[in-house]
């Protein structure tokens, strides 16, 4: 995401980390990244990454900021 993520972020990942397990790719993480990240999302985060896909396996999200991955944004 550009700048700030939403929770609506984490399920639209989630989604796709669904997409993968259904077309039988095991995903090992799946990383939000955006300039910031707000409370709220990463106390979503926490809560989704105790859910179990449909293998059995719980879901592994990060958050990254541009910085971090040393993309100069904004």
């Amino acid at each position: 995401k550009r700048d700030k993520t939403t929770i609506q972020d984490i399920y639209q990942l989630k989604m796709y980390w669904d997409g993968c397990v259904i077309d039988q790719i095991i995903p090992t993480q799946g990383i939000l990244i955006a300039a910031e990240h707000s409370e709220a999302v990463r106390e979503m985060l926490e809560i989704v990454n105790e859910f179990k896909d449909q293998n059995g396996n719980n879901y592994n999200f990060v958050l990254r900021t541009w910085q971090e991955e040393g993309v100069n944004y904004p």
